[in-house]
């Protein structure tokens, strides 16, 4: 027998479901797949049904804005994941849509990003004039040394640093959210 009557159950599976049903959406992405301009254009609330015809237009119009197919894959995931989410429609059951996609993919080849060498980034180090290059010198240091995320950078302060000896090291904490682990990075530098 149940400690709970039907209708206690029924409520507390509805408390559990609006709970869980928004963890479906990482926590870093949430804002943008929120704020998705498909969702924005007001196509969802205006009347005008989350079909595979007004997707496919959509798709249509914003592959003139984004040259590379991938964008349009990102785009496509997210607005999956949200329509889904919010709708219970599944968009990857749209065949036309998913055969666009295909089609502006065929031939693509993505452009591969430039990477510095171990050889490269130690010649920068050593010979690059401070006084022009030191703000790069640093990050460059934090980034590699450190293993720093984009975002970890360009939110680093100078209060995140504490100089733990003039010359030989140099600590600093990177805080990434509230309720994550504090990382903690020291930095030796060759004594002059």
């Amino acid at each position: 027998m149940s400690e709970f009557s039907e209708s206690e159950n029924e409520d507390i599976i509805e408390e559990a479901w609006s709970v869980g049903r928004p963890a479906l959406i990482p926590d870093k992405s949430r804002e943008r797949y929120q704020n998705r301009k498909f969702l924005k254009s007001g196509a969802t609330k205006k009347g005008v049904n989350t079909d595979e015809k007004s997707l496919l237009a959509y798709f249509v119009i914003r592959n003139e804005k984004l040259k590379a197919p991938g964008s349009l894959w990102a785009e496509y995931s997210m607005l999956k994941s949200t329509i889904f989410l919010h709708e219970s429609i599944d968009i990857s059951k749209f065949s036309m849509l998913i055969a666009f996609l295909k089609k502006k993919n065929v031939g693509y080849q993505p452009k591969k990003a430039s990477v510095f060498t171990v050889e490269e980034i130690i010649k920068f180090l050593l010979e690059a004039p401070d006084d022009k290059f030191l703000v790069h010198k640093v990050g460059m240091m934090f980034g590699v040394a450190g293993a720093c995320r984009r975002e970890e950078l360009y939110n680093l302060k100078i209060e995140d640093i504490e100089e733990s000896d003039r010359i030989m090291i140099r600590s600093f904490v990177i805080i990434n959210e509230p309720n994550e682990k504090v990382d903690h990075m020291d930095i030796q530098g060759v004594p002059e």
